[in-house]
């Protein structure tokens, strides 16, 4: 029997929240510690972006923290404190701690929002892939992608596809199946 693609959902825009795992053999590490699938979630893309953000840190918390991890973190008087330092350690970055962005500020501060400098990074800035990265091997990655696909055979097999942002600006189509 011939195999029978077709497309079962789409979404214009998302925020793709997966696994990652610095090395060649990224799914075979991965499932060496227990996680068999890459894709943790997808999100609304209207979601704003303080809003993924702690959900991608409740994520992290759940999935990798230890009990000790957890318990500290519960603690009121020193909650906020002490995520601080859980994220800092586990070394949270998101595309607001990049460069560019300190540049956006500076000729922010500096020349005003209608100098020509500040509306030329403002447009890379506008380009520019928005994420999350939190841990290392594993690390929980989330960014903002488009045109997601996925598509169902006549096996009930499906698999994913996304158009994900490129720091040039471009798109790279990627595809993830289980």
């Amino acid at each position: 029997m011939k195999k029978i693609n077709k497309i079962s959902n789409t979404l214009k825009g998302a925020w793709l929240i997966t696994w990652e795992f610095y090395s060649p053999n990224k799914r075979e590490n991965l499932e060496r510690i227990g996680i068999d699938d890459e894709i943790v979630d997808i999100l609304d893309s209207h979601k704003n972006f303080e809003g993924v953000l702690k959900y991608t840190k409740d994520i992290y918390k759940l999935l990798r923290g230890s009990y000790s991890d957890k318990v500290l973190l519960a603690k009121r008087g020193k909650k906020r404190m002490m995520e601080k330092e859980f994220f800092n350690l586990h070394s949270l970055n998101t595309h607001y701690k990049t460069r560019l962005y300190s540049k956006l500020i500076k000729t922010l501060e500096e020349k005003g929002i209608d100098s020509r400098k500040h509306k030329e990074i403002s447009e890379k800035w506008t380009n520019y892939p928005q994420y999350i990265r939190i841990g290392h091997n594993p690390g929980i990655y989330t960014r903002k992608v488009r045109d997601v696909k996925v598509y169902i055979n006549n096996n009930d097999q499906e698999w994913i596809e996304w158009k994900e942002p490129l720091m040039n600006g471009c798109w790279k189509i990627k595809k993830y199946k289980k």
